[in-house]
């Protein structure tokens, strides 16, 4: 029986949606019929600690190691990956935003420069050699050609979910029909190229009710409460923090409109897969985003804007005005038939083959 291990790290502050993906790649595989175990590794431990816990995985028994890449440990993690090789294990190197696009956002970052300036030598120094060791590579975007380099075998990927676990009652799909109030929710690690800044302008200019439940903190968050209150936005925007999958499940089920990021420019995407978009769709919302989806891009209900204010505000216009005619049951089909990480696994399985 072929069996699989899953290698990653964490953190204490943002690593829900990492916990919830591996568990549905974890629970995929096993549907699929392999031994499967997960391998968390909590950065929050400490440098020490943490590194300890990474090597240790070398004790682990499975055939085949599923590696979430982090460039900030990616020189522990290719010394990992090179002992796996000698003891004989296939590699699954999984690389979830694309390395340049990476480097970029350490360049808009607030860090040190000298702290900028050690993350991007180390990277561009590493650069495209740990793919060479690896089974199958696995993106979820286009990566500058440096550092696809020396990769042997890979797979561009859309994300996947568990779209059950987002099922509704369809006593929910009646707020469509008759509503005062728009509600629209936004799931997103306040960092700028989710462009929250651009849809607080684009909802300043909407003439219907409406109101924003945003979850998630970051950097860019006092910034962002500032800007609600220059608008005098504040009664219409919820700011809710960081939740739990559980406690941000109801505010999706009240909702009409589920909004990705929608400044991917500032950073050079242009093709992303993102979680959230999975989630709103599975949870039969329409959804509007920035630059191509694999899975979304050109489906009824999926509206693709440019990165700047005109084009998100028409969107959210366009997406109010079709709502009396959305049906729920289209998107969870779209859900059930494209995002589903049942569909993803299988996938990666025939690219191992």
């Amino acid at each position: 029986m072929k069996s699989i291990a899953f290698v990653y790290y964490v953190n204490n502050k943002d690593s829900l949606g990492i916990e919830l993906k591996i568990r549905n790649l974890n629970q995929s595989f096993k549907t699929n019929g392999f031994v499967s175990e997960v391998y968390p590794v909590n950065a929050s431990k400490g440098f020490t600690r943490s590194t300890v816990r990474l090597f240790a995985s070398l004790q682990l028994n499975s055939k085949y190691f599923f590696i979430r890449y982090n460039n900030s440990r990616n020189f522990f993690l290719f010394i990992l990956i090179i002992l796996l090789k000698l003891r004989g294990k296939k590699i699954i190197l999984e690389v979830p935003t694309p390395i340049i696009n990476y480097c970029k956002e350490i360049i808009i970052s607030k860090s040190s420069r000298f702290k900028k300036s050690i993350l991007l030598a180390s990277t561009y120094l590493l650069g495209p050699i740990p793919f060479f060791f690896s089974n199958l590579t696995i993106q979820y975007a286009e990566e500058n050609y440096y550092f696809r380099l020396f990769t042997r075998k890979y797979l561009l990927l859309g994300n996947g979910i568990d779209v059950e676990s987002y099922a509704q009652n369809k006593s929910n799909y009646d707020r469509f029909k008759n509503f005062e109030v728009y509600n629209m929710v936004v799931i997103a690690n306040l960092a700028p190229w989710h462009g929250i800044d651009l849809l607080l302008e684009a909802l300043n200019l909407l003439k219907f009710k409406f109101h924003l439940h945003i979850i998630g903190d970051g950097p860019e968050k006092n910034k962002l409460e500032i800007l609600a209150g220059n608008f005098n936005l504040r009664d219409n925007i919820s700011f809710h923090g960081k939740l739990t999958r559980e406690k941000y499940l109801p505010i999706l089920k009240k909702s009409h409109l589920g909004i990705g990021s929608l400044n991917w420019d500032i950073i050079g995407v242009k093709i992303s897969s993102a979680l959230k978009l999975r989630e709103y769709v599975a949870s039969g919302l329409p959804v509007i985003f920035s630059n191509y989806d694999p899975d979304l891009s050109g489906k009824r209900n999926c509206i693709q804007v440019e990165c700047n204010i005109v084009s998100i505000e028409q969107a959210l216009v366009k997406s109010y005005e079709l709502v009396s005619i959305f049906s729920p049951d289209e998107q969870i089909k779209l859900a059930l038939n494209k995002l589903d990480m049942s569909q993803k696994v299988k996938e990666i399985i025939n690219s191992l083959d």
